[in-house]
């Protein structure tokens, strides 16, 4: 296939080097001539310096001869306006990173009235992902469908379960109405199931339903759990942004720890509900002060990777 890339950062990077490797004709379009000389000397693609919203650039670039058009830079503005160019030329499949906030709520809107076929939030998406694992914290998997209303969720079946060697039928008829049970995985095995299958001690199911009524079949699973509801998050990001307002929306009580006073304060004027504390998350004594042990869940979510696992790790203890 034939890709043009808008933006050298790390994810631009590395979708020319992987896609590049997979046998596409990669073309990258970049603004700082030196970031795309060094990127050009280690990948077997081609490049343009300029920006993505020009037209004369993207001509250059091929982009109407493009299967696929990705703007990847670090300003929204450019990736909505490249990629509605792109598709104008006629590029056939264009996707977009949005990131701010102040874009979240109009997504369908660029896809819909803007014509582009992608629009990617990823710290959304981080968030969304974050927020499954409190409400279903025994999945292995969750895929989401019709905007999250119905989820494919996939369990394990413990040894002792009450679920162990119940018939579908059973399952179906006096248990669990609502919800169907897709696939069940046992080893290598993958059974499309009937009335008369069994699920067994460590099959992986594939179930699928509404939100309330997979929470039921988990809680139905046997193990001792209690239902979230406070969350501690050190880190005043775009995830936490989105996160706490889902968080919220459920009746969750969340408490933000954030050392910059001016995401603290910006944070406090937009999440009221939410209590915001101006102070170092990562030190014990702040944890210890903000009685974070008494928190249902703690999410740490810095843009330092070492202070979220070291963390996560003292909470879990």
């Amino acid at each position: 296939m034939k890709i043009v890339i808008v933006g050298a950062g790390k994810v631009g990077e590395l979708l020319c080097r992987d896609l590049s490797l997979e046998g596409n004709d990669i073309i990258l379009i970049e603004q700082d001539a030196k970031i795309l000389e060094k990127i050009l000397a280690n990948n077997d693609i081609m490049g343009f310096v300029g920006s993505g919203v020009s037209y004369d650039v993207q001509m250059e670039a091929e982009v109407p001869k493009a299967d696929v058009f990705i703007a990847v830079t670090e300003k929204d503005e450019i990736n909505i306006i490249s990629s509605v160019i792109a598709k104008k030329l006629g590029a056939k499949y264009t996707i977009a990173r949005v990131r701010s906030t102040d874009y979240s709520s109009q997504l369908n809107f660029m896809t819909e009235s803007l014509g582009i076929d992608l629009v990617i939030n990823p710290e959304l998406e981080a968030a969304k992902n974050i927020k499954q694992n409190i409400d279903f914290p025994e999945a292995l998997n969750v895929e989401n469908f019709l905007d999250g209303r119905l989820k494919l969720v996939e369990f394990k079946i413990d040894r002792g379960s009450p679920l162990d060697n119940i018939s579908l039928f059973d399952f179906k008829q006096k248990h669990f109405p609502n919800l169907l049970v897709c696939i069940i995985k046992r080893g290598e095995k993958v059974i499309i199931p009937s009335g008369n299958s069994h699920i067994k001690a460590n099959d992986r199911i594939y179930i699928t339903g509404s939100n309330n009524e997979i929470i039921k079949f988990q809680d139905a699973l046997g193990k001792d759990r209690r239902k979230i509801k406070s969350a501690f998050i050190i880190g005043a990001g775009i995830i936490t942004h989105y996160l706490a307002e889902e968080l919220l929306k459920d009746k969750i009580s969340v408490k933000i720890v954030e050392m910059n006073p001016e995401k603290a304060n910006k944070f406090s004027e937009y999440l009221p509900k939410a209590t915001i504390i101006n102070a170092d998350g990562s030190n014990e004594e702040v944890l210890k002060e903000e009685n974070f042990q008494n928190y249902d869940s703690c999410i740490s979510i810095t843009g330092i990777d070492e202070i979220n696992m070291f963390i996560s790790i003292y909470a879990k203890k």
